[in-house]
């Protein structure tokens, strides 16, 4: 089971405390490297740094800028307990009975991002985040960043798939 370190929370903490301009930055930088340029460099290097100084559990640097970026391009509020497999799942299961093609699209993008390395899935959580904005207003970001760190043990993606799979049969 994927447990949220602290470091994990704090990071989130300080994403929640940027400021209008600052998000701007992180969000001209979606699809692009943390070296792209030196303002968004800094800016993260001021995010996440003291967090890895204070322990060697800090959230991986690739999923922390990851995640700064889609946080900034989304801003929605944290909320635990609300992961982003769950409420795809959701999603899935609404549209299942009503848009069989629409149901297809969601599962075929889960599946696809399930499908992905850490440094090909920033396209695809884009559209997943895109969907859950519609119809969600708030995202486990912490629960994410921790998944995200974690994206290339299969077991991850196995409880994520897990996860997704069991609310249709929960809510059938």
């Amino acid at each position: 089971m994927l447990m949220s370190s602290n470091l994990s929370n704090e990071y989130i903490q300080r994403l929640t405390m940027l400021k209008d301009g600052e998000l701007s930055v992180l969000r001209n930088l979606q699809y692009k490297q943390l070296d792209t340029g030196l303002s968004g460099f800094d800016l993260f290097t001021a995010l996440w740094w003291p967090l890895r100084e204070k322990g060697k559990h800090a959230p991986r640097r690739e999923a922390a800028w990851l995640i700064a970026k889609l946080y900034a391009a989304r801003k929605m509020q944290h909320k635990s307990d609300q992961k982003l497999s769950i409420l795809l799942g959701m999603i899935y299961h609404k549209l299942i009975h009503k848009d069989q093609r629409k149901a297809d699209q969601v599962r075929a993008l889960n599946d696809k991002l399930l499908s992905l390395p850490i440094y090909a899935i920033e396209p695809t959580l884009n559209q997943c985040l895109d969907l859950i904005k519609r119809e969600f207003d708030a995202l486990d970001w912490v629960r994410l960043l921790d998944t995200i760190s974690a994206w290339e043990l299969p077991s991850i993606r196995e409880r994520w798939a897990q996860e997704f799979n069991q609310q249709y049969y929960k809510n059938s």
